[in-house]
């Protein structure tokens, strides 16, 4: 499934394949 995901960083949100998850997982991965 594609969702919303919001980029902190860079204020910018964008439509990706995947799960809130995968975006949790990436911040904890760049944190």
């Amino acid at each position: 499934s594609t969702g919303l995901h919001y980029n902190p960083l860079t204020k910018v949100y964008t439509l990706a394949p995947g799960l809130d998850v995968n975006y949790i997982l990436h911040t904890q991965a760049d944190g």
